[in-house]
């Protein structure tokens, strides 16, 4: 299955970059491993590799080295793999986004549990700050996105009369760059977490546990998420519209869509940059 060989390949794109990394620190006199830089620098490979093990090479980037791109496979399989088709996307990010929706939720619970009585019972003072903070960036990445990704994927191009959306392969992996970022959350919560709170405002960010950076990657890959579905949504409601879909007719959703992708487009970076 294509999600195990994503897996697997970010495994050996991370141990790549650690290696490199690590090659180069020992050279320079220094220790092997370096947590917080270490994961700095493995991450993007890890990330290409899951890329590529999820389709992205064999629908997509291999077509720039001149081979031919496979065809998208049809059924079930085709949400368990890179697929351009919204409907599809719109799919996967909804399932996505739910199961994320449970486990931020669980975390909720965890939280109410924890405040029946006075006192420490399921979690340290630590773990609470750090469970509270995952279950409000994981609320807010749900509610955040869900609309645009799930909702505005699948209707869009429908209420408007277009095909499909403009750049179907940005579309596609605008999705598949999402479950590294609740996988990273989940790693971020397991290597001690942040007590930021969902904001991470500084200096509380800057002065933190090694969970903050994998954070602070995290929201930096979700944000890139962002910028790549407002570029498309805004391209698609823009040129996209069939004939005589004149801004005045196009439906409130659709409006509310390409308002957000605006500020998604315009903004998102400003949150990554306070990081």
């Amino acid at each position: 299955m294509a999600i195990i060989l994503g897996f697997v390949l970010a495994v050996v794109g991370f141990t790549l970059g650690t290696g490199v990394l690590g090659g180069i620190r020992v050279s320079m006199g220094l220790e092997y491993w370096s947590t917080d830089l270490s994961w700095t620098i493995g991450y993007p490979f890890a990330l290409l590799g899951w890329l590529a093990g999820v389709g992205g090479w064999k629908y997509w980037a291999t077509e720039w080295f001149g081979g031919t791109a496979a065809q998208t496979p049809k059924g079930v399989k085709r949400y368990f793999e890179w697929n351009m088709d919204h409907k599809v996307i719109g799919v996967q990010y909804g399932v996505t986004f739910v199961a994320l929706l449970l486990l931020s939720g669980l975390a909720a619970m965890g939280i109410r549990y924890e405040l029946m009585q006075p006192g420490m019972q399921l979690f340290t003072q630590d773990q609470y700050n750090a469970v509270m903070s995952f279950h409000g960036i994981g609320m807010v990445a749900v509610a955040v996105a869900i609309m645009l990704g799930a909702f505005g994927n699948y209707v869009v191009p429908i209420m408007i009369g277009a095909h499909d959306m403009a750049f179907p392969r940005v579309n596609a992996l605008s999705y598949w760059l999402v479950p590294p970022v609740a996988i990273m959350l989940v790693i971020a919560v397991i290597m001690g977490g942040w007590d930021t709170g969902w904001t991470a405002y500084p200096p509380l960010s800057v002065l933190n546990k090694s969970g903050q950076v994998l954070f602070n990657l995290a929201v930096i890959t979700f944000g890139l998420v962002s910028i790549l579905g407002g570029i498309n949504f805004i391209v698609t409601i823009v040129y996209e519209r069939a004939p005589g879909m004149t801004w005045g007719r196009l439906p409130i959703f659709v409006w509310g869509a390409f308002a957000g992708s605006l500020i998604a487009f315009f903004f998102t970076q400003g949150f990554a940059a306070g990081l």
